[in-house]
Order: C-alpha cells, then sequence, then structure tokens
C-alpha cells in the first residue's frame, strides 16, 4: 500500500482518491471508513471486474455516496480518466492518494511458489506494483519529488506520528519521508535542466 500525501494538516480538509478497496477485509477499505470519519472526502476507484461484486459500491454509500470510478491500473488511460473525474468532481487539486491495489492470479489458483505461472507474475507486478508508477505518472509532480523539498517542520509533524499508538505496529521498516523522490527520482525535466 502507498500513501501520496500533499500536506493537508488534517484529514478533515483533504480530498482524495483511494484505489483498491475491494471488502471489508481490505485496508484500503477501513483507511477509506476512517478517512471519512475524520471528515475525509474522497473518489473510490477499483477494477471494473472487482466492481460487479458490487461491496465497493457499499463503501461508497457508507462514506456519504461518494462516486465510484472504474479503473483498470494496468491501463495508463484508465488511470487518467480517474484523475481527470476527481478534478472535475472536487473543482482542484488532490491532497492525498491511496495506492492499495494488489492482486496474484496465482495466488487465486493456489499455484505453489515452487510451480509458479510466469504470464500470472507478470500481471501481479502489473496490478501491484507497476500501477503505482502509473498513477504517480500521472499526478501533480514537481521537478526533484512530486512534493518538493521537506521542512524540518514537517519532518518533526511526521515523527510525532510515529511516536503515537497509531504506528505501534511499525517497526524495523524503512519509512521515507521525502516528497515522493525515494519512489519517483528526479523528472525529466529536472534531468534536462541538469545536463544544460
Amino acid at each position: 500500500m502507498n500513501i501520496y500525501y500533499d500536506g493537508v494538516k488534517s484529514v478533515n480538509r483533504g480530498k482524495s482518491i483511494i484505489f483498491g478497496s475491494l471488502n471489508d477485509k481490505s485496508i484500503s477499505w477501513k483507511v477509506a471508513e476512517w478517512a471519512y470519519e475524520e471528515g475525509a472526502v474522497f473518489i473510490l476507484s477499483n477494477a471494473p471486474t472487482a466492481l460487479r461484486f458490487r461491496d465497493t459500491l457499499k463503501l461508497a454509500e457508507k462514506c456519504g455516496n461518494t462516486i465510484v470510478i472504474p479503473a483498470d491500473v494496468t491501463r495508463l488511460e484508465d488511470i487518467e480518466e480517474v484523475f481527470r473525474q476527481t478534478l472535475e468532481y472536487f473543482g482542484g487539486k488532490i491532497d492525498f492518494i491511496l495506492h492499495s491495489n494488489g492482486m496474484s492470479p496465482n495466488v487465486r489458483k493456489k499455484k505453489p511458489y515452487s510451480d509458479l505461472n510466469y504470464n500470472y507474475f507478470h500481471q501481479t507486478l502489473d496490478i501491484s506494483i507497476l500501477s503505482f508508477h502509473r498513477i504517480l505518472q500521472t499526478a501533480f509532480i514537481k521537478k526533484m519529488s512530486p512534493l518538493g523539498n521537506i521542512t524540518s517542520e514537517e519532518c518533526a509533524d511526521y515523527c510525532v506520528t510515529l511516536f503515537s499508538d497509531i504506528t505501534r505496529k511499525v517497526t524495523l521498516q524503512n519509512l521515507y519521508h521525502d516528497g515522493g523522490f525515494s519512489s519517483m527520482g528526479m523528472s525529466l525535466r529536472a534531468m534536462t535542466q541538469y545536463d544544460k
């Protein structure tokens, strides 16, 4: 699960897109419920095949009858359409994005690791990993990193969250608070400028 955050001080002003809430066992489903309780407004998006189960629509109803936009995250055009409709719906920028897309055909078909189907594995990577890059590629990206440089105050905000009970299960992890630089590095525009 990846979170793209644009610096709102509290969730209650946040406008967002939440990708991948399949059912009430999904992490992103729980995040959506909590974010809604805290006052966030968001768009839900999931694969057209997942929407046939109608669970995402139940979540949308529970979260203020928000809209649901179908998107196959392996298709850049679908992601672009989610952003187009979301920006139109909110009439402006998005504050945070939750990427929680993941699916493994090998697991679904009960294929053991010692007998992987590589075509299925490629689908897994495309849906679960490459889709994150597509989403970032489509979002509000700046020169060095999507969110720009981090101030010392923003770092302090982040550190304090790690001292709270909310993050009590986070341990022995590399946690980046770098405006997205660790995921994206420099943009082409920045590299072109440095080459001059």
